[in-house]
């Protein structure tokens, strides 16, 4: 709730406060797209990718990444 005033409190309301049950808290905005183009989707098999990962490499991109010093 960004301010919105509930009935039957005349006050406005922020944030998630418990007991209130508004329409705008349970709306989920969804987004369509006029158009009669679709992507064409196609299956693949997975890839079986057996090779050995570098240690280092790997070391390298997760600090790079913040996950390791």
């Amino acid at each position: 709730m960004l301010g919105e005033r509930v009935t039957p409190i005349t006050s406005r309301v922020w944030g998630h406060s418990e007991g209130f049950d508004t329409e705008i808290l349970r709306t989920v905005p969804w987004h369509i797209i006029d158009s009669d183009q679709r992507r064409n989707i196609v299956e693949n098999s997975p890839v079986n990718n057996n090779e050995k990962l570098d240690q280092k490499e790997v070391k390298g991109r997760l600090e790079a990444l913040g996950y390791t010093e």
